[in-house]
């Protein structure tokens, strides 16, 4: 017999199907694009002064990036999940 698996709020996962790795992977999801966990990290890497990514957008530039389409990159992360 397997091991129970749980989600973050103690619901009951059958991480070995199909439909139980997509229900994992949704929580997941929804939990990296939560305000605050995007406001924590936005806190990081200015507090860190980081450098440009591939995208060659410089720290100072990101803040302004995701105020203006953080709706919009956030239903597309969430709709992937579909």
């Amino acid at each position: 017999m397997k091991p129970v698996k749980h989600d973050s709020v103690g619901r009951q996962v059958e991480g070995d199907t199909k439909a139980g790795k997509k229900a994992m992977y949704e929580q997941l999801m929804e939990e990296v694009v939560r305000d605050e966990n995007v406001a924590s990290a936005l806190r990081a890497v200015m507090r860190n002064k980081g450098a440009p990514g591939i995208d060659h957008m410089t720290t100072a530039e990101l803040e302004g990036h995701l105020r203006q389409h953080w709706a919009s990159i956030k239903s597309k992360l969430l709709v992937e999940m579909v």
